[in-house]
């Protein structure tokens, strides 16, 4: 998400454009594949063995938190109030980049 977030911001230079079309491209990906991750480790929940129904909820629960809550909601609240500073690069690594992309 953040690579295509970072991809159309060098195209672009607009932040909001950019947080905006970053998740227009990725969000289908991510909420397809967190399902198909919540239906494989939700069926643990289903076994004989105490341990892995816990398991299984509780990886089943984060993935739905990090596929809704972090992925769709603080994630681009974040990159708005950030704005520009979410582009900032220490000199060093700049220089590292300029000379990689030649």
């Amino acid at each position: 998400m953040l690579s295509r977030i970072a991809e159309e911001y060098d195209r672009t230079k607009d932040n909001e454009h950019s947080t905006a079309q970053g998740l227009m491209k990725t969000g289908s990906i991510i909420t397809s594949a967190a399902f198909i991750l919540i239906v494989v480790v939700g069926a643990f929940i289903f076994t004989d063995n105490e341990m892995m129904k816990a398991i299984g909820l509780g990886l089943a629960v984060s993935v739905f938190l990090d596929a809704t809550l972090i992925r769709v909601l603080l994630v681009p609240a974040f990159m708005k109030l950030m704005g520009h500073a979410n582009w900032w690069v220490p000199s060093m690594f700049r220089r590292k980049e300029r000379r990689s992309m030649l």
